[in-house]
């Protein structure tokens, strides 16, 4: 089961269920050929990255050179090699076309292909904390993001009730504004 120290996002029970599946679906050392398997065709930065297990880590490298391989890797290392369960990790990357690359790559490695929410993108992550964590400094947990349309909307709007302001005011007393 999962660390209780380790939880986060208010108790969700998702990481625990996904833990347990993980745990009765694997025995001690059961991955320990198939993890040594996955480093079979790596350049040696990346076979350090995929064998890396003291703390986070960051892989910045250039398009096509690998990455979403390396972090996918590196999970499927971790779980099959040294029994680290899946709720115990998070992946975040930038755009939801690499979030979800992973999230397929992932699965394959996984008992019953389950990726939840330990593979998500940056902004996802922080939408879906902030939805569970924000009461926590006084704020509704119904708030909403804003998208480059709406922003644009509400623009458009405070535009136009300013003008129908302004054109309310005497063009005598418009100076300053």
């Amino acid at each position: 089961m999962s660390n209780p120290d380790n939880e986060m996002i208010g108790g969700n029970d998702f990481f625990a269920e996904l833990d347990e599946l993980y745990n009765n679906a694997t025995t001690a050392n059961s991955g320990n050929d198939d993890a040594d398997s996955l480093l079979e065709g790596l350049n040696p930065e990346q076979k350090d990255a995929v064998m890396h297990l003291d703390g986070p880590l960051l892989i910045l490298a250039g398009a096509g050179s690998g990455k979403t391989r390396v972090i996918t890797y590196r999970i499927a290392y971790m779980m099959k090699k040294h029994n680290v369960a899946p709720g115990s990790i998070l992946a975040i990357t930038f755009t939801n076309k690499a979030a979800q690359e992973m999230k397929a790559r992932i699965a394959g490695f996984i008992p019953g292909g389950a990726t939840g929410d330990f593979v998500s993108t940056i902004h996802g992550f922080c939408v879906k904390f902030l939805r569970e964590e924000i009461y926590r400094i006084g704020y509704p947990q119904n708030y909403q993001v804003l998208d480059e349309e709406d922003m644009k909307a509400i623009a458009e709007l405070a535009n136009d009730i300013a003008m129908a302001y302004y054109d309310t005011v005497p063009k005598e007393d418009r100076k300053g504004m």
